[in-house]
């Protein structure tokens, strides 16, 4: 519940109170997954791991069409300092936060251009990057590494996506 309190605060203010500081605010994601291991000659495994996944047809060369659609994903750091991905999901109007979801979260990096975060699942790790680019754009990158799914289908996934905003002073470190 203190998720979606947080989110409907930063949607509906565009700003947080109640402790949370928004650092980024980012839209849907676009990316492709790789699936290493899949056996080169045998489509009906490839096609069949990629649906148990992501609900979508295999691409040649073991890629796979990925991201994330109808949603809001949020950096945020509470007065504390700790930072936390929240993800708002439109259509279901569902939160996830990773720090709920059982991550830690270290930041990477910290610069004026952008902000890098490791964060690390029980079953996975992501780095999420939140930048600004020379040509002024505010964006996204998420690097994913899953574990293997069934006896040896392992994922790796990059995706990006455009940012509302990045606000790389905010953040207190």
């Amino acid at each position: 519940m203190k998720k979606l309190l947080i989110v409907s605060m930063m949607l509906a203010a565009g700003i947080a109170s109640a402790g949370v500081t928004p650092i980024a605010q980012c839209g849907e994601t676009n990316g492709y997954s790789f699936f290493p291991n899949m056996p080169k000659d045998d489509k009906t495994i490839k096609e069949k791991a990629a649906e148990q996944v992501l609900g979508k047809s295999i691409k040649p060369a073991d890629w796979v069409d990925d991201g994330y659609k109808n949603g809001t994903i949020f950096l945020v750091q509470q007065d504390d300092g700790t930072l936390d991905i929240v993800i708002y999901n439109s259509p279901r109007k569902e939160t996830f936060s990773a720090i709920e979801d059982g991550a830690k979260l270290y930041l990477l990096r910290k610069s004026p251009e952008e902000i890098a975060i490791l964060t690390v699942y029980p079953t996975m790790s992501e780095i999420t990057t939140f930048m600004k680019t020379s040509k002024g754009d505010k964006v996204s990158i998420l690097q994913s590494k899953n574990p293997p799914i069934g006896p040896s289908y392992m994922r790796s996934t990059m995706t990006t996506g455009d940012c509302k905003f990045v606000n790389t002073s905010a953040l207190r470190r």
